[in-house]
């Protein structure tokens, strides 16, 4: 699961649903992403990441296992400015 990307969403949107709408992909699309079942595509990843205004390697690459730490760090970072 990407716990990233629906943390963010979560805090940005009321809900998946309305974050779906508001960036033109499908719900089950934007589900099956967080649940790992589809791989976002290229443009997927961009409008997702500018949505969120989140870094697209910090939402997508399965190398940062530390991702949520880095998250909420940049989400603190954002607050303080």
């Amino acid at each position: 699961m990407n716990l990233v990307l629906k943390i963010a969403i979560l805090e940005n949107f009321r809900s998946q649903s309305d974050f779906a709408m508001t960036c033109g992909i499908k719900e089950q699309a934007i589900s099956m992403i967080i649940r790992g079942r589809k791989t976002a595509t290229a443009q997927e990843k961009e409008t997702i990441s500018k949505m969120l205004r989140v870094p697209e390697d910090l939402l997508f690459d399965p190398r940062q296992s530390n991702g949520v730490k880095i998250y909420c760090e940049l989400k603190t970072k954002e607050a303080c400015l």
